[in-house]
């Protein structure tokens, strides 16, 4: 039953996409499914895939049809409501940093986010309260100033390369990027050198609020929420949602994008499948249009399924699921940096809960051990769900990340 919700939540949001009633695909899925459709489900299912907002858009007008109550609207509708709030002030904070900036006269960039959002039918349903901004570090002092100025926080995460972090009262979350791609620049310098990715020259101006701001083109735009996203998708896995900015983004930047360009790119960079099979995703379950130039005549429909079907079963595990597959993903590729945060942190990285080793280095040690024991203690109670885990889910995402060609 959970892969049929799964697909029409898939078929809901692609109505969406395309800007159609739903009307039809719920008729189907009545005729293909005997049994009433368990909205508590599939509303779990598009809470941890942040796409709440586009089911209730497409739902909100069958009242007491296919099994969907008055209740169960009320409910949907209260937490849109709620997380509509938060955004429109965490759009405000963010309106006063660009303003703030601009008479600062410092250069930006604003990355994904609010561009993409402003391309959603309705952009107050993409919900976002972090923003990616990017500068050069000769302006990082005086950035970090201001935001301190503003009220932010400095959160220590130093498991990122050429980023810098800082929190609004949980309203906003901004990281500050001296890097565009510093998940892979060290690595693939000379590609980014070559295609002078990395500056300010392929930008356009956006405006919020009428507030101006520069984001990428639309080539380095796409450029850059792929590499993100393959980020993501190794260390984490994806959501719906992203696949959703794909689609919409393509979409409305279709006679601007040139093929060969970004593929080559991606081909330089060793995520081209990767891409491919996103855009192939993307074309049969989300509205995606066809894209001059790209062929899926190698494409396995299977392979594209499992990646379809695997991001969203993921996000609908519990938070410690995740954590565990994201910690197994970091295990086999060798990345000790994550491992090496999550048991033994640093003392700029400590939580309140250790405020005591925050303010006496020497105590660091008993943290540690505690964080040990802590895990220990974890992993005594659940041997056997954490076992099932480790062998069934990370090893076929594991399997997956091979077949697409992003770890070896």
């Amino acid at each position: 039953m959970q892969n049929s919700h799964i697909y029409l939540l898939l078929s809901v949001v692609r109505d969406y996409i395309k800007q159609v009633s739903s009307v039809e695909t719920l008729e189907n899925y009545a005729k293909k499914n005997n049994t009433d459709t368990d909205w508590k489900d599939i509303y779990t299912i598009a809470v941890q895939n942040g796409v709440l907002p586009f089911l209730y858009h497409q739902i909100k007008n069958f009242n007491n049809q296919y099994n969907i109550n008055s209740d169960f609207l009320v409910a949907l509708k209260n937490n849109i409501i709620y997380r509509s709030s938060r955004q429109i002030k965490a759009n405000e904070c963010l309106c006063t940093i660009i303003d703030s900036f601009n008479k600062a006269d410092i250069p930006f960039i604003i990355l994904k986010g609010i561009v993409v959002a402003e391309l959603y039918p309705n952009p107050e349903y993409r919900y976002s309260c972090d923003a990616d901004i990017h500068i050069s570090s000769e302006y990082l002092e005086a950035v970090q100033k201001i935001l301190i100025e503003l009220g932010y926080e400095h959160k220590y995460i130093n498991t990122i390369k050429h980023t810098y972090s800082y929190i609004l009262h949980n309203v906003l979350y901004i990281d500050l990027h001296t890097r565009l791609f510093e998940d892979f620049y060290d690595k693939h310098q000379k590609v980014f050198e070559e295609y002078e990715i990395d500056s300010f020259e392929n930008t356009t101006k956006y405006s919020i609020s009428n507030q101006e701001f520069l984001s990428l083109q639309p080539n380095e735009f796409l450029i850059y929420i792929f590499c993100h996203m393959t980020k993501h998708y190794v260390n984490s896995g994806i959501n719906l949602r992203q696949l959703m900015d794909i689609s919409i983004y393509v979409n409305a930047h279709i006679n601007q994008l040139e093929v060969n360009y970004i593929m080559a790119f991606f081909k330089k960079m060793g995520i081209e499948k990767f891409v491919l099979y996103t855009f192939f995703v993307c074309r049969k379950y989300l509205g995606m249009v066809d894209i001059e130039g790209i062929f899926y005549d190698d494409v396995d429909e299977k392979v594209a399924d499992e990646i379809i079907y695997t991001s969203l079963e993921n996000n609908m595990g519990t938070k410690s699921d995740i954590e565990r597959i994201s910690t197994t993903r970091a295990y086999y590729r060798g990345n000790k940096q994550i491992v090496r945060a999550k048991l033994f942190p640093k003392q700029e990285e400590l939580s309140d809960r250790y405020s005591y080793a925050k303010k006496h280095k020497i105590l660091l040690p008993i943290v540690w051990c505690n964080i040990a024991i802590y895990y220990l203690m974890r992993l005594i109670k659940n041997k056997k769900n954490i076992s099932l885990l480790f062998h069934r889910k990370s090893r076929e995402q594991i399997a997956l990340l091979k077949k697409l060609g992003l770890i070896k």
